[in-house]
């Protein structure tokens, strides 16, 4: 296969799971439905994705995914998408750092990004006389995706094979190099 063609079989695979991830919302919540918020899954997996290979996911695809989130969460439209392209711009110019780096730079970086994103959203929507969320659901809200992002990492390393560029698949896979060299 051609590295034009992975390219865009894996921007496919991102759009799937960007839009799977996104139609989560309309799931109902649970039978004793706590003010807990969910976690940001969709940012994870962009953050994630653009950590590891950024050419895989260009910015009209994550646009074009939480417009669609918004529409479906019914949230006002535009203003997280701008605000997560923003920050998703500032984690593609990083990704070199990240391949540097250990995993709890990554971590923290992402995370920070997070905060950073989810705190101007809500103080854009205070400045603008819309309606906001309480202080602890942000922060709540904040933690749980925090938490989550090492998740969302394993299924994108393990599930989806999106490693970081120039990672060695002989530190996972130890015997998965010679089979393909072989077979």
């Amino acid at each position: 296969m051609s590295t034009y063609s992975k390219i865009w079989l894996y921007r496919l695979l991102f759009s799937a799971l960007l839009l799977l991830v996104s139609a989560m919302v309309m799931v109902p919540a649970p039978v004793f439905s706590l003010p807990v918020p969910r976690a940001d899954i969709v940012f994870c997996f962009v953050a994630a994705w653009l950590a590891r290979r950024p050419d895989y996911a260009p910015a009209w695809i994550i646009v074009t995914a939480i417009l669609l989130a918004e529409f479906l969460a019914a949230q006002a439209p535009g203003l997280w998408s701008a605000v997560v392209l923003g920050v998703s711009e500032i984690i593609r110019s990083r990704h070199e750092k990240f391949r540097q780096r250990s995993f709890l730079y990554e971590w923290s970086f992402i995370s920070a990004m997070f905060a950073s994103a989810v705190l101007s959203y809500q103080l854009i929507l205070m400045l603008a006389f819309l309606p906001t969320t309480s202080l602890r659901l942000i922060l709540f809200h904040i933690a749980v995706t925090i938490l989550i992002y090492p998740l969302t990492v394993l299924v994108t390393n393990y599930l989806f094979r999106v490693f970081k560029r120039g990672f060695d698949e002989q530190f996972l896979f130890p015997g998965l190099g010679s089979a393909r060299k072989e077979g």
